[in-house]
């Protein structure tokens, strides 16, 4: 209501006052109000769920989480149930379908200028490769709040919520999504610290438990201790079948001369069309993580190709003290040395098969 608010007395101050300039853009108006929704989308959420969440209570009742005093599934609490679904279609679902179109089509609408105004945010803060980590956000708040649905024990909701965030771990560790690499360890530095705090509140939540409940919650943790023991077991065997195609595959040594052909193509580009200028304003416009990637590259390449190893006792960058064009006469100078043993061999080969003939 304030957005739609602001706007339109912009829109009416420019007509009346004839200044353009005050009018707010549509496109950057929606920008804004769609990037708060989708920061506190966790939070609204919680709020669209809060009609459907109820705690059990000894009488065996159960009441409303929100409000102790309304029974759920009773006359009070059954009309409220159409409030609360039209609360979840529009704010969970409906939010949700819509950034996930914007995300899904973006490839083909992204170079509209309107598009890009209005969903910048959905994609400003990641790498291009996974410009749809915005929806792991929008599925992350909604699976954290189904827990309280799920489970009436706090412990189930606690076991639930690190469940989430530990799935939600590893994908931020495999795709490092964030455009900046100290934005990705600081989100998982931020889980990992939930986590750890999660694991402490199970001590407080074990005291909640019934006396008469305590065998079946006995019973339901030991499963989920044995479950939890095997869950490394079934990615073993495809890391070791990864391994197996990597090492032994056609197609795996395809690919790397593809790479090495392409690698190679590339840097002949740079080195005879691409001013040093150029490239410089090229390595100033990097993020920090495209840039250690870089940085990782030419470490590699002056090591393993240039034959330029770190001192016994020496950190690897220690490498970097080396300079280039040393790098570059080394390397031209052992292969000098080759070419003259490989010609002195030849040579030396030749005339033993020469004075062989003779004597014979």
């Amino acid at each position: 209501g304030m957005f739609f608010l602001t706007w339109s007395i912009s829109q009416i101050g420019a007509k009346l006052f004839n200044k353009p300039d005050i009018a707010m853009e549509k496109n950057r108006l929606l920008n804004v109000f769609f990037s708060l929704i989708l920061t506190f989308f966790a939070g609204i959420n919680a709020m669209a769920f809060s009609l459907f969440k109820c705690a059990s209570n000894p009488n065996g009742v159960k009441t409303l989480t929100a409000d102790r005093s309304v029974n759920c599934y009773e006359d009070d609490w059954n009309g409220m149930v159409g409030l609360g679904v039209a609360a979840i279609l529009v704010w969970v679902v409906g939010f949700a379908l819509l950034f996930g179109w914007a995300i899904l089509f973006s490839p083909t609408l992204f170079p509209r200028p309107e598009f890009q105004t209005r969903w910048k945010f959905l994609f400003i803060k990641y790498r291009p490769d996974v410009h749809w980590w915005s929806m792991a956000l929008v599925v992350k708040g909604i699976m954290l709040n189904l827990g309280f649905l799920l489970f009436d024990s706090a412990i189930g909701q606690i076991y639930w919520i690190m469940a989430v965030l530990v799935i939600y771990l590893c994908s931020c560790i495999t795709w490092t999504p964030w455009r900046h690499m100290w934005v990705n360890v600081l989100d998982i530095w931020a889980n990992t610290s939930l986590l750890l705090m999660l694991s402490a509140l199970v001590w407080f939540a074990a005291r909640g438990v019934a006396t008469s409940d305590q065998a079946e919650a006995d019973t339901g943790m030991s499963r989920f201790t044995v479950a939890t023991s095997f869950l490394a077991l079934p990615c073993i065997f495809p890391v070791v079948a990864y391994l197996i195609w990597w090492a032994h595959s056609k197609a795996a040594q395809g690919l790397r001369r593809k790479v090495s052909s392409d690698f190679v193509k590339v840097s002949k580009h740079i080195a005879d069309l691409i001013a040093q200028e150029d490239f410089d304003e090229f390595i100033d416009n990097l993020a920090d993580r495209d840039f250690s990637y870089i940085r990782l590259a030419e470490r590699v390449l002056r090591q393993e190709l240039l034959h330029i190893h770190s001192r016994p006792g020496y950190s690897n960058s220690m490498t970097r003290k080396v300079s280039l064009e040393v790098a570059m006469s080394d390397a031209s100078s052992d292969k000098k040395i080759r070419n003259m043993v490989n010609v002195s061999t030849e040579t030396t080969g030749a005339t033993q098969t020469q004075t062989q003939t003779i004597i014979v």
